[in-house]
């Protein structure tokens, strides 16, 4: 197991060990909190993002959602995936759970508020559930499909998704 936060990551040696300079994070990395962490993952990013073994608690709308926004197939491997496109995840992740708090939710199943009102986030997804229809991506050409990836559902478009 492991748990750490951005002070306990900036307190480890940065690569090469010799010059004793420590790695450095964003600032915006921080508003994560606790990062829990169990085993070894070298799977597909729609597990990391979904998986209790590494507490996101993001989920397979949120999880959709982000993914379409950074052009992310389901099934990248994490080892693939370039720090720079994990910071448009990051970046991605706080606008689009913004975006749900501002709708109130999503009432796509069930979700009622402390009013027992529905949210209305899932009026505007673009992969999530959308399978079957264009991708409302500009310029993309693709069409979102439904794959089951380890067990959990992924909505994606199957043109500008790339699985690196």
């Amino acid at each position: 197991d492991l748990c750490l936060n951005k002070r306990d990551v900036e307190s480890l040696p940065q690569f090469p060990f010799d010059l004793k300079k420590n790695i450095v994070l964003p600032n915006n990395i921080g508003l994560l909190g606790m990062v829990h962490f169990t085993g070894t993952f070298d799977g597909y990013i729609n597990d990391f993002v979904t998986r209790g073994t590494t507490t996101t608690g993001i989920g397979n709308i949120y999880s959709d959602e982000i993914l379409w926004r950074v052009g992310l197939h389901p099934e990248t491997l994490i080892k693939n995936i370039p720090q720079k496109k994990f910071l448009e995840i990051f970046s991605a992740t706080q606008e689009l759970l913004k975006k749900g708090i501002n709708f109130g939710g999503d009432s796509m199943s069930d979700y009622l508020n402390i009013y027992g009102q529905k949210g209305s986030f899932q009026l505007h997804h673009e992969a999530y559930r959308r399978t079957g229809e264009k991708c409302r991506k500009k310029g993309c050409s693709g069409d979102i499909i439904r794959k089951i990836v380890n067990g959990r559902s992924a909505h994606f478009c199957n043109y500008h998704q790339i699985n690196l």
